[in-house]
């Protein structure tokens, strides 16, 4: 199949600059983005694992922030997310009290549930979006599940939930023009996959590809689920299983 420019200059941007503080052992660098930036992903090392910080169309207004629809996955433990994750958002132009839109949990672990109430209670608008029981307001109050976000006309962020009785695990399918990123949970082995597998069908009907696919937690993949996908970039799984 044969990949746009654009897709090819996006993996590369995301391979170069996201997933460098993944390998910097917690330590942080960050340049802040030029306004005319639409869409922008920041990976956060934790002790715990890896947060995705999303950030879509800013203003541009030069005004040291960076004004467009922001949210999180998996930001982590309340531990992880009072020393890593509140600093960096705050030191990259996201402090306390400022808009956030979602915090996305692609399972339902309560210190991960924790950690998301933790950053609720610092940004305005939040709402907590688990697997499968929907979302939750800042003040905890229950809203329906859904199957996208709404982060604006140019970005679209689909949910996938695991189709398994029992099994609390959730998909994050963002596209942005030809660009298909997808965010897999670090689930035991075989739920990631399956969900990995199930996503791929629905793309291959659709006549896409993805253009990265990260896996929380090192989970692996396997060779028929990455068939369907169709990847560029693999990043942060265990492997290919068989």
């Amino acid at each position: 199949m044969k990949k746009s420019p654009f897709a090819a200059a996006a993996v590369a941007f995301l391979a170069i600059t996201a997933c460098k503080p993944i390998q910097r052992d917690h330590t942080y660098d960050y340049d802040y983005p030029k306004p005319s930036r639409e869409f922008l992903l920041r990976w956060i090392g934790t002790p715990s694992g890896v947060a995705l910080w999303v950030s879509t169309a800013d203003d541009g207004e030069d005004n040291g922030r960076y004004e467009g629809i922001q949210f999180l996955v998996d930001p982590g433990s309340p531990t992880d997310v009072e020393a890593v994750v509140l600093p960096a958002l705050a030191r990259n132009g996201l402090p306390k009290g400022h808009p956030l839109a979602y915090v996305v949990l692609t399972s339902s672990d309560a210190q991960a549930l924790a950690g998301a109430q933790r950053v609720a209670k610092e940004f305005t608008g939040v709402e907590i979006v688990g697997a499968p029981r929907g979302a939750l307001s800042a003040k905890g109050k229950a809203v329906p599940a859904a199957a996208k976000l709404d982060v604006g006309p140019e970005i679209s962020a689909r949910l996938f939930r695991s189709s398994n009785d029992g099994v609390d695990a959730l998909a994050l399918l963002i596209r942005f023009i030809d660009v298909q990123i997808l965010l897999l949970p670090g689930h035991a082995e075989g739920i990631a996959d399956a969900l990995a597998e199930s996503v791929g069908e629905k793309m291959e009907k659709e006549g896409l590809h993805t253009t990265l696919v990260f896996a929380a937690g090192g989970a692996a993949l396997s060779a028929h689920a990455l068939e369907h996908l169709d990847p560029e970039v693999v990043v942060g799984t265990g492997g290919t299983s068989s």
